[in-house]
Formats: structure tokens, sequence, C-alpha cells
């Protein structure tokens, strides 16, 4: 199993999604601002459960994938990239 470098610049951390983020992914994935640029419908919350798992999984077969986005001052989640 892959360990997913974690990322640090003045005002963020990048690190790999865990379990705990379920929430925040939801809220994330259910904003509107969110989903009507990206599809038009909020998806559901199994939908955004598997998206997590696939990106979680993608840097043990590929050796990159998505990063769970941080405000390093905060520890808050806001957002996902990769």
């Amino acid at each position: 199993m892959i360990e997913i470098p974690e990322l640090f610049t003045s005002r963020l951390v990048l690190r790999g999604h865990k379990a705990d983020d379920h929430a925040d992914t939801v809220r994330l994935w259910q904003s509107p601002a969110v989903y009507e640029a990206i599809g038009g419908k909020p998806p559901t919350e199994q939908e955004i459960w598997f998206r997590t798992l696939r990106y979680s999984g993608l840097w043990d077969l590929l050796g990159f994938g998505y990063w769970a986005v941080l405000e390093r001052e905060t520890g808050t989640y806001i957002g996902q990239l990769g």
C-alpha cells in the first residue's frame, strides 16, 4: 500500500482522504455552487462515498491521485484536487 504524500504550503495542507472526511465531502459536493457547475444535480451520499473510495484507490493503482485540501491554520476541510 502506497503512502500518500502530504504537501504543505503557507496556507494549505494537501493529504489523502480519510473516512472522517465524509461529512465535509458531502457538504462540498451537495453545495449548489459545486454541483450546478459539474453535472447539474447533487450526488447522493453513496455516490460521494464511492468517489472517496476511488480517490484513495488511485494512489495504490497508479501512484498518484486526489488530495483532500485543508486550511493549514484551522484544519478546516475546504476541497479536493488532483
